[in-house]
């Protein structure tokens, strides 16, 4: 039996009701879904649309200067903040953009005692952006970054040095006609461009010994389409002559190479630099220090144990000591990076490992198992392998049932 109102059965209503409300569902799961669709085609949009960095030149300063660097890549900045009023400035860098005004495109370098403001555009894929790094700035490596309302870009890497720095001029691409450098030390800025090579001309005096050291993988780790990977730079010097008599490729487990040379004679000395391959293009950017300054090749031990002092002997050219201790804090990182200081210029750093097991040294000789090393687990063995063919043996007591862990750290340390 039915019941009827005067709208009409109560069943039929209600079957109304209930495909008003599928409907109203539907419609509203229909458009949740569009929402979605449409935030994420706006993320992926605005993701495509982030500033993306190809490199920096120069990729880094002196600090206690301010300076101009070029940044390259895609996407830096819009149609809307390319240009204002017919000029070349960036609408609104580095200032807090109106209601109705494009937001800022920023630069960022990390760590304290830099400054970085984008000061004019290139072109929507290049700008300018000035630099200022305060003199007491700590060196080394830092993350260059631009940030605008589409994203924050890939990390550049950016070096605070200690050297006065040159930029390289071109032409300077024959040992006939090389950029002359005033004084050492110095820092030149390069680029690899196509079918490129740069030479450098100093003055050398009798004893001196010169570190001449490159950073370009260690400012683009990898290039995506290069092959390798990097600028494999080489470093070839030559004499007043044009003889050669030193060159350097790789250094140890870098392709970076560094090159030390002892000065024979007084007189003028050529330094070229290279990709290895013969390759250039505008991203090879290099870092090219020249000078009689400190540099550690090594250290031995590799490490210590956190909290207390460790008798460290230094090995390297121009070097002020050949030992020294080192003290480790109870929470020192597990890499402490220890460096030198000879007048006004510091060494670059070197590897020393913090650790928490007792530690000990190897004693020669202990190249058989006959003639092992006895020692106690858990422990921590420092020791060198001095020459082909060496082989150090270690003896210790191990229980049933015990899972032992043994680790070498040597090329990860330098």
């Amino acid at each position: 039996m039915n019941v009827r109102t005067s709208g009409g059965s109560v069943g039929a209503r209600l079957g109304a009701w209930f495909f008003l409300a599928a409907v109203c569902a539907a419609a509203a799961a229909s458009s949740e879904k569009a929402k979605a669709n449409a935030r994420s085609r706006t993320e992926i949009a605005e993701k495509a649309s982030r500033p993306v960095l190809s490199h920096l030149f120069p990729a880094g300063g002196q600090r206690g200067k301010t300076f101009t660097i070029t940044v390259t890549g895609t996407n830096l900045l819009t149609e809307t903040n390319l240009l204002r009023a017919g000029t070349n400035q960036v609408a609104g860098a580095n200032q807090v953009a109106g209601a109705n005004e494009e937001p800022a495109l920023q630069a960022r370098i990390s760590g304290p005692g830099v400054m970085a403001r984008v000061i004019q555009a290139l072109g929507r894929n290049k700008v300018r952006v000035s630099v200022s790094i305060a003199p007491d700035a700590p060196l080394g490596e830092r993350e260059f970054r631009l940030v605008s309302r589409r994203g924050v870009s890939n990390r550049a890497r950016f070096v605070v040095g200690q050297f006065p720095e040159v930029r390289e001029t071109e032409p300077n691409n024959d040992k006939t006609q090389p950029q002359r450098l005033a004084r050492l030390p110095v820092l030149v800025n390069g680029q690899i461009e196509a079918g490129d090579r740069d030479m450098f001309r100093f003055a050398g005096k009798t004893g001196q010994t010169l570190v001449c050291q490159v950073q370009a993988r260690a400012l683009r780790p990898y290039v995506a389409d290069a092959a390798p990977g990097w600028m494999d730079a080489i470093l070839t010097l030559y004499d007043a002559t044009g003889r050669q008599i030193g060159a350097q490729d790789d250094t140890r487990d870098s392709p970076d190479p560094v090159l030390i040379f002892k000065v024979p004679q007084d007189g003028d000395y050529t330094l070229e630099i290279a990709d290895a391959l013969y390759r250039g293009r505008a991203d090879f950017v290099y870092r090219l220090s020249i000078g009689a300054t400190p540099h550690m090749t090594h250290l031995y031990p590799l490490g210590g144990r956190r909290g207390a002092e460790t008798p460290v002997k230094l090995r390297g050219v121009n070097l002020p000591a050949q030992n020294t201790n080192l003290a480790l804090a109870l929470d020192a990182p597990a890499v402490v990076p220890v460096v030198v200081k000879r007048g006004n210029w510091v060494s670059s750093p070197a590897r020393f490992a913090a650790g928490s097991l007792p530690e000990i040294e190897e004693t020669e000789p202990n190249n058989s198992q006959t003639r092992s090393n006895r020692v106690s687990a858990p422990v921590t063995i420092n020791g060198r392998i001095q020459r082909a063919g060496e082989t150090d043996w270690f003896a210790f007591a191990g229980q049933a049932g015990q899972r032992l862990v043994l680790e070498v750290r040597a090329r990860r340390l330098g």
